[in-house]
């Protein structure tokens, strides 16, 4: 065997075994692994789509967290976070007007802490002493503002029989609040409810009248002698000649009209809520 044909056979063995080599290694190792990273760049791409999904619809998921958020924070009522009655009594002090005239007792019930799914309630009991409208405004305040409260079991009754305006109150408050744990940014509002109380009801409308105790002229037991311009001359129960301008007190009420033409002088009196027109004429 020449040496040329000797070097020839080497080489093609050689050959041979780098293209078997070759193809074994790219057959059994690197197709597994592009077949793993086929895999993986699937994966990938899959979640570039999710996120390019998502990335499209920032703008309007922002837009409509927005939205939720100012409608939420000008909602009427909210749960507070898990409340506590230091929080409770800082709250309910703050609802009170400052020339509001309240004495009031804050007594947490002995099992205050009433847990059920999602919220809780704190109860509490209220009583104190004060004038009405101050309380009236003060429990409406209560129920008109963004925390849910309950107000139950009111009574109120009258200090005593000569003063009527102030009077003695108690009711129980349950003060309910969230188990979540999600942090709340919006804060309580305290809404002081425009309407005011017309009258106080402990108040009768119709009442005893005060004596005379200033000696003012009383007009039923008086005689018009005499009629000027928005002046006029009345002898009075006692006799004694009064002069009376137009808005001067008289007994129960005040002279608010005189008439020239035909000597007459009107007043209007509050005979204990009974409101009268008396006219007295010269004769």
């Amino acid at each position: 065997m020449s040496y040329a044909l000797r070097n020839t056979i080497i080489l093609l063995i050689v050959l041979a075994v780098l293209t078997g080599g070759s193809w074994s290694y790219i057959h059994y190792v690197q197709e597994k692994q592009i077949d793993q990273l086929s895999n993986v760049l699937d994966g990938k791409k899959q979640r570039l789509h999710n996120d390019q999904g998502i990335a499209n619809q920032y703008d309007e998921v922002v837009d409509k967290y927005a939205k939720v958020k100012i409608k939420l924070k000008n909602y009427h009522k909210m749960l507070p976070l898990t409340q506590d009655a230091s929080k409770l009594y800082a709250y309910l002090n703050k609802t009170r007007t400052d020339h509001s005239q309240m004495d009031i007792n804050f007594t947490v019930v002995g099992d205050s802490k009433v847990k059920k799914e999602g919220y809780g309630i704190l109860k509490i009991n209220i009583s104190g002493k004060g004038r009405y409208r101050d309380i009236f405004d003060f429990i409406r305040t209560i129920e008109y503002s963004s925390p849910i409260n309950k107000v139950k079991k009111l009574a109120v009754n009258p200090v005593n029989g000569k003063e009527l305006r102030d009077v003695n109150f108690t009711f129980e408050l349950d003060s309910y609040y969230s188990n979540s744990k999600q942090d709340n940014k919006i804060a309580a509002k305290i809404v002081h409810p425009v309407k005011k109380l017309s009258r106080n009801p402990f108040y009768p409308i119709i009442r005893s009248v005060e004596p005379n105790k200033l000696g003012l002229p009383n007009v039923e037991n008086s005689k018009l002698v005499g009629v000027g311009q928005d002046v006029i001359y009345v002898v009075d129960q006692n006799g004694k000649v009064q002069q009376l301008h137009i808005g001067d007190k008289v007994y129960l009420g005040s002279l608010v009209k005189t008439n020239l033409n035909n000597k007459s002088a009107t007043f209007y009196l509050n005979k204990g809520g009974i409101f009268d027109k008396v006219v007295l004429q010269v004769k």
